[in-house]
């Protein structure tokens, strides 16, 4: 048995009843091949095209086997890098321990991956696109349009202005059959030269386990196009007029956090008694309860909040951006859209960032 790995230097190497052979010459279909230590090592094979070598000069060493792993566990890594898309921490650890099965000893004479990393990047480099440096760069063909399962993945590739919607006709076709849908934007985990990415799930039955699946996204590359959540809200209500629309209940009590962060209140809430209620953790606690509330009872709870909270610094501040963001006619997100009372589906879009 043979097979073709790499030496150190990056050139071809036989590797041949567990000896490691250089090419010494090629004639017509055969290749002659001499040992790696061939200044003190006479050892010589010659091999006919697809042929396994044939030995032709005994060698007077020892296999070097701890070179031969190396060498094969380093060709099976350039393989599945070419072959996969899995990150290449991953795919190292995956082959270590496909070798640790089999055989535990010798996995303490491989290469560690910070001893592999530049090669294998490299490698990787070697069978990826460049990486665009403008949006004008940004061009998707070939394997890249495609699926796992070979569909083509991209549905919309706009050029001016530059967007695309990235899915398949079996993810619109369970999109239609789902009664509901979760959408999400991000303008911090979006690949340069983008401005935002924004997703579109639903849940799908698979193996009879309700599952959330990513089912299109849209990579967009102004921020001037991006899409924002009342221009949505707008447009849904328009296209789907009995569509029921809720946002996540976790990011609006986070929106509310946020703003105690921003009115410098954030040392209080942390330092707010459990028992104390007229603690500013109490403030939030309430505020964020009004979501589970009546909504014919929100502006009279919201009042009671506010007489009862108006002692804390700088919580006038803190009214008037929950008034004008949540509770006010003409405000941001109407209260139709963050009150859950008497909603019996998801309330959250944590399932998206799981």
């Amino acid at each position: 048995m043979y097979t073709i790995v790499e030496t150190a230097k990056g050139k071809q190497c036989s590797l041949f009843d567990e000896y490691r052979y250089v090419c010494d010459r090629i004639r017509n279909t055969r290749t002659y091949w001499r040992c790696e230590q061939y200044i003190n090592c006479s050892g010589r094979a010659k091999q006919n095209i697809e042929e396994p070598p044939v030995l032709t000069s005994p060698y007077n060493h020892d296999p070097p086997k701890e070179a031969n792993d190396i060498a094969q566990f380093k060709k099976d890594l350039k393989h599945r890098i070419r072959e996969e898309q899995t990150p290449l921490t991953q795919l190292y650890r995956s082959e270590l321990i496909k070798r640790y099965i089999s055989n535990p000893e010798n996995v303490a004479t491989l290469l560690l991956f910070h001893q592999l990393k530049i090669i294998l990047y490299r490698t990787k480099n070697e069978h990826y696109p460049p990486l665009p440096r403008s949006i004008n760069e940004v061009y998707v063909e070939g394997k890249w349009r495609m699926s796992l399962d070979n569909e083509d993945f991209i549905i919309i590739d706009h050029h001016n202005p530059r967007y695309l919607a990235f899915g398949t006709l079996h993810s619109l076709k369970v999109l239609c059959e789902s009664s509901h849908i979760f959408l999400d934007g991000t303008f911090k985990s979006c690949p340069p030269p983008f401005a935002q990415l924004y997703s579109i799930h639903c849940y799908s039955s698979i193996l009879n386990e309700l599952l959330l699946l990513n089912m299109i996204w849209f990579l967009i590359h102004n921020s001037s196009l991006s899409i924002s959540n009342k221009v949505l809200l707008a447009d849904l209500k328009n296209v789907f007029p009995n569509t029921t629309i809720k946002g996540c209940n976790f990011h609006y009590n986070q929106c509310i956090f946020k703003k105690i962060q921003d009115l410098a209140l954030q040392k209080d809430y942390y330092d707010s008694l459990e028992d104390d209620p007229t603690s500013v953790k109490c403030l939030v606690q309430q505020t964020g309860a009004l979501a589970f509330m009546p909504i014919s009872k929100i502006n009279e709870l919201w009042c009671t909040i506010m007489d009862k909270f108006e002692h804390i610094p700088r919580s006038q501040d803190f009214f008037d951006y929950y008034t004008d963001t949540w509770i006010d006619k003409g405000c941001l997100y109407p209260r139709q859209l963050w009150n859950y009372y008497n909603f019996n589906g998801p309330r959250t879009n944590n399932g998206l960032e799981g």
